[in-house]
């Protein structure tokens, strides 16, 4: 196994036909897997980190991709993936077959390196690989410190038809979503889903502001990195057919709006938004329903509401399920440092990119 560790943002850009090639060949992964979200993340926030892409390449082809990047948090270094924090999923590229070589190996080279601290953060519970993360950790005398449900997150397994998606909701919420249409309908003259395209982006991310800030959230599309990383891959996604931006308009004014993604008959939800001073309406309950049901009538299989306990998600039928964290360190001491420094770290930060 020949291992290449790619720490220039030239080389960056020459991975990503086999970068691309290998992101295509496994069902686990979700759109934040692919190059070009790597990549992008990669430019508009590295601010003072290092690149370190491990690649692994067996018999001449990319059997592996670990998406790193270094940064310096309050006297520790910390390697984690591209991306971390800012992104709903995290996945190790990895086929099956040469994962405990692959993490054997991986691990060995971080015992060995002069880093404090592996922070593998928001990988789905049902990652295949977080068990041999454990025992490989044990073997090169590591710690680890793993909590199993960091961060809830929700889908929704949809059916064939609505009628038996509004089946598997209580009565009240089916009730709900009739009372609030019917409501809609009685006291405006126009409701419309619409489906958007990139030239709309805008508009959803003054709605996303406008419902974040509402709640004295400063939300994420404030900061212009955020919004320039966003668009440029809003852009690609339009290009490739994967763009799902919709919108709610109840006469003739945009009120609420949700930015997805659909990869292999699965929607992504990545941001939403509302205006306030429609909410008298429900026009997000009014947009997830129409949603849903269009998702449905195009053969959608999963809808998913990515990361965050908001309530309205149980309401909607949203089956939960958790991001784990893994914090591997050589030493507990640097392990209890780390996650109390979280605390300092983080305080009163959005969920979101950020260029610590």
């Amino acid at each position: 196994m020949n291992v290449e560790i790619v720490n220039d943002e030239e080389s960056f850009r020459k991975m990503a036909a086999d970068w691309e090639k290998l992101y295509k060949v496994f069902e686990y992964t979700t759109p934040y897997q692919s190059w070009n979200w790597n990549y992008l993340y990669w430019e508009y926030f590295k601010g003072k980190k290092q690149l370190k892409v491990f690649r692994y390449d067996l018999d001449g082809t990319v059997s592996a991709i670990f998406p790193m990047w270094v940064r310096e948090q309050l006297g520790l270094s910390v390697l984690e993936p591209i991306g971390t924090r800012g992104t709903d999923y995290i996945h190790l590229l990895l086929k099956t077959e040469q994962a405990e070589d692959v993490i054997d190996n991986f691990l060995e080279w971080f015992s060995l390196s002069r880093l404090d601290v592996l922070n593998l953060e928001d990988i789905p519970h049902s990652a295949f690989y977080i068990n041999i993360l454990r025992t490989k950790s044990i073997k090169h005398g590591l710690f680890y410190y793993l909590d199993s449900k960091y961060c809830p997150c929700f889908e929704i397994d949809l059916p064939d038809k609505w009628e038996d998606y509004l089946r598997t909701l209580s009565k009240r919420d089916r009730s709900d979503i009739d009372y609030y249409r019917r409501y809609a309908a009685r006291n405006t003259q126009n409701v419309t889903y619409i489906q958007g395209g990139f030239s709309d982006l805008k508009e959803h991310f003054r709605l996303h502001q406008k419902v974040r800030e509402n709640r004295g959230d400063k939300g994420a599309y404030k900061i212009t990195p955020v919004r320039n990383l966003v668009t440029e891959y809003i852009s690609s996604l339009e290009n490739e057919g994967d763009l799902k931006l919709v919108f709610l308009e109840i006469d003739k004014t945009l009120c609420a709006t949700i930015l997805g993604i659909e990869k292999d008959l699965v929607r992504f939800n990545m941001t939403i938004g509302h205006d306030p001073t429609f909410s008298k309406l429900r026009p997000g309950t009014l947009l997830y329903g129409y949603d849903i049901e269009n998702c449905i009538k195009q053969g959608v299989k999963k809808y998913d509401l990515s990361r965050g306990p908001d309530p309205y998600k149980s309401k909607m039928g949203a089956r939960l399920k958790f991001n784990t964290r893994m914090v591997l360190t050589k030493s507990k001491e640097h392990a209890s440092q780390y996650l109390e420094n979280q605390k300092i770290y983080w305080k009163n930060e959005d969920y979101a990119p950020t260029e610590k």
